[in-house]
Formats: C-alpha cells, structure tokens, sequence
C-alpha cells in the first residue's frame, strides 16, 4: 500500500519467525584442560544452555544447566576438575541446536 509506505511503515506477514539450519558451532579452551574450560558459542536465538559430558565409551558423565543466554556471542565457564584423565565429548544443546567438541582432560 503506497499511502503506508509513503508514511514509513511497511508491510509485511505476521507469524512465528523460525531458525532453520543454523549453526551454533563450539570452541572449547584451553585444550587440554585441568578444571576449568571455556565454551564459546554464538547464540542463533534466546535459549537455555544445556552442557553435557560424554567419556570415551558414550556413557554420560555430567549434564550441568548453565541457564539461559540471548542472541550474540557466549562464554560460558565449565568445571571439569572431578572428571579423569582422557578424552571427552562436550555436547552443548542450545533450544534446538547441538554441538560437540572434544576435549582432552589432563590433571
């Protein structure tokens, strides 16, 4: 409609907006870690961070509710002095998302 144009406003559908394929992608530091590590994402949409720790066998070790973060870059602190030695996966489930990293745990 011109006459709304022409007054600054414009038109357009009203619905819910949708994040569709995007990327949340992780980067874990320092690696390796003794107690405490870094999660650096960047948030697509306002969510709740769920971190979780997988051992080198899949098993489940820690899953830690780190609250909600909005829309931007994060860091978010993660202790993992009480797990041992060796390899794991860090599953990071944003609303939606999930992304995983590995890091190398050495006390």
């Amino acid at each position: 409609n011109k006459e709304i144009q022409q007054a600054g406003y414009s038109i357009s559908p009203v619905g819910i907006q949708t994040y569709t394929g995007a990327s949340s992608a992780i980067n874990l530091f320092p690696n390796p870690a003794n107690d405490i590590v870094t999660i650096r994402l960047n948030q697509v949409q306002p969510a709740e961070v769920i971190v979780n720790i997988y051992n080198n066998v899949g098993e489940l070790v820690s899953t830690e509710n780190k609250g909600l973060y909005s829309v931007g870059e994060a860091e978010i602190p993660l202790s993992i002095e009480m797990l041992v030695n060796g390899m794991y996966m860090v599953e990071v489930v944003s609303g939606t998302n999930r992304s995983s990293s590995k890091i190398n745990v050495s006390h």
